[in-house]
């Protein structure tokens, strides 16, 4: 008797799929440690931080390249990775309440992701 296999779908071995298509991401050939001359973002180990400590170690290295971030490029080029509509009574209501919870929500992300912030703000 064969067994029974439960498998969906599977990919074959050696096939790599692109991790991002998003054309902001910096290139293969990027620098390993870079910091956001408009923002202040630091790229290390293929990831943007704002950790304090290695923001205020990698300002004083004169010889770090200094480029400008994903997301500061997205700001120039005003293309938002997404678009939120907030709208009817409840919002008109309690407008103040749910535009202080998006800003916390977003200060407490941009610890762990500082590419992911609000660009604008529209009412």
């Amino acid at each position: 008797m064969t067994p029974i296999s439960h498998k969906s779908g599977f990919q074959e071995k050696g096939q790599r799929a692109n991790r991002s298509t998003d054309i902001y991401l910096p290139r293969e050939g990027a620098k390993e440690t870079a910091l956001c001359k408009q923002c202040g973002a630091l790229y290390r180990n293929k990831r943007w931080i704002m950790d304090e400590a290695a923001l205020k170690k990698a300002g004083e290295d004169r010889e770090l390249n200094r480029i400008t971030c994903p997301a500061c490029r997205r700001m120039a080029d005003n293309n938002p990775g997404g678009i939120v509509i907030i709208s009817g009574e409840y919002f008109t209501m309690h407008r103040d309440e749910i535009l202080n919870v998006i800003k916390h929500i977003e200060a407490k992300s941009r610890l762990k992701n500082p590419l992911g912030r609000i660009m604008e703000i529209e009412q």
